[in-house]
């Protein structure tokens, strides 16, 4: 007698994890490959000088230029985890297996990651502590996420900018090793590159700042208050009779002579005291002769 077919297995009811996880989208494959080619090191080191950039300073500091510092501070920590990383691998260490780094990764991701929204909570109670101090306004409460989105977006910015060099650098020195030796190409496509490097930040990235820079002092310097107006005294610069027109003073120099006292205030200053009151300038004791 022939076997009897064997029921086919039970389908399993989805669970309301599988429900919620149907509904989170899978993440761009270019993302995943940027996250596994992070390096442990260089996350660890980086979120220790990003929690150090949210330390309490001596001055208030703004959300912009606080985003920025913490910014520089996380993309110099990680070149520096980066660096001994790779000195690690070229003085030929042991490391972990393939798969031990993929879970010590993202591991070390998650923590680095909690840490950093510690320190950027806590910021905010800092910045208040120094603020009132300084009788100044209290920060506002969506301050923390303002920072830590300026932080990672000059961060990804300097991290391309980092690997758009060592993808040149290795590039340079393929092309070089054709005709040299190994080592003697390596370095001459590390400073071919570097030389490019400089010289598009310096032909480009400065002298675009130095203008801008320029174009807003500029328009600073020309604005004028409805209450900005010439001195009718002849003897001061800037008038009427001055050989200087009240617009090339600039802004500082027309707060400059607005701001200078009248003879009348310096006689007020200069009056002598009331009786029984100390003179505010006394004069020098001339009793003693100089040597």
């Amino acid at each position: 007698m022939a076997d009897s077919p064997s029921p086919p297995p039970a389908s399993r009811t989805p669970s309301p994890s599988d429900w919620l996880l149907r509904l989170i989208p899978d993440p761009p494959e270019w993302l995943l490959r940027m996250g596994r080619s992070l390096s442990i090191p260089g996350l660890l080191v980086a979120t220790l000088f990003f929690a150090a950039s949210l330390s309490p300073s001596l001055l208030p500091r703004g959300f912009v230029l606080q985003g920025i510092v913490s910014g520089l501070s996380l993309s110099a920590g990680y070149a520096l985890g980066t660096s001994w990383r790779w000195l690690w691998g070229y003085l030929e260490l042991p490391l972990p297996e393939h798969r031990t780094q993929r879970a010590l990764l993202w591991g070390t991701a998650a923590a680095c990651g909690l840490v950093a929204l510690v320190f950027l909570w806590q910021a905010s109670g800092w910045q208040n502590g120094i603020r009132a101090l300084m009788e100044m306004e209290p920060v506002d409460t969506a301050r923390p996420w303002s920072v830590g989105s300026i932080a990672l977006v000059v961060f990804l910015v300097l991290l391309g900018l980092g690997r758009l060099f060592l993808f040149l650098s290795r590039l340079l020195s393929r092309r070089l090793k054709r005709g040299m030796p190994r080592r003697v190409a390596n370095v001459l496509g590390l400073t071919l590159a570097a030389a490019l490097f400089w010289s598009a930040a310096d032909g480009l990235l400065f002298r675009q700042l130095i203008t801008t820079a320029d174009q807003s002092f500029q328009q600073l310097d020309a604005a004028r208050e409805a209450t900005d107006q010439p001195p009718a005294n002849p003897l001061r610069t800037g008038s009427s009779a001055s050989l200087v027109s009240w617009e090339d003073l600039g802004r500082t120099g027309r707060d400059f002579v607005a701001a200078t006292p009248t003879a009348t205030e310096l006689e007020a200053f200069r009056a002598p005291a009331a009786p029984g009151t100390a003179d505010p300038t006394p004069e020098p004791d001339t009793s003693t002769p100089l040597p």
